[in-house]
């Protein structure tokens, strides 16, 4: 998976293009085990396509859910878990989240950020196979990790 020119894209080993579709930029993406391609949209919204048809077939808007309406909110960084549990990483709200398909609020985590800024508190994260989060904090210049049992 790819995605450059407004399009995502699955690019073969020999180069060549297999499946496209338009979308905006993103800064995470992940193949799901059925096939589905989980991306997000407009820097708040993690979306699940269907890659046979192409059609957005779940999505959590971040600006509008758990606590968040009226504030300004980017995600550049989420996971899909077990149990169909989806971590998404907040900046703006500084936090890490663990929700479920209906967006129920399963776990969240505050995070420590220097210069809090909604565009730079955070891009890649990830949470690690022992249960802690390792987040990358573009504008303070760090990475930090997360205990999983620090909140909530």
């Amino acid at each position: 998976m790819t995605q450059g020119n407004n399009k995502l894209a699955i690019v073969e080993k020999d180069g060549s293009i297999s499946w496209e579709m338009n979308w905006g930029g993103i800064h995470d993406i992940h193949v799901l085990e059925n096939g589905n391609i989980m991306v997000q949209r407009r820097m708040r919204e993690v979306c699940e396509i269907d890659v046979q048809t192409k059609k957005v077939v779940w999505s959590y808007d971040s600006t509008r859910s758990n606590g968040n309406e009226g504030k300004r909110v980017e995600v550049h960084a989420f996971q899909p878990l077990e149990n169909g549990r989806i971590m998404i990483v907040e900046s703006g709200p500084a936090r890490i989240i663990e929700i479920n398909r209906a967006g129920k609020l399963l776990k969240e985590i505050k995070l420590k950020v220097d210069r809090p800024n909604a565009h730079t508190d955070t891009r890649l994260a990830r949470k690690l196979p022992g249960g802690t989060y390792l987040v990358c904090h573009e504008g303070d210049g760090k990475i930090r990790e997360y205990d999983a049992r620090d909140r909530k």
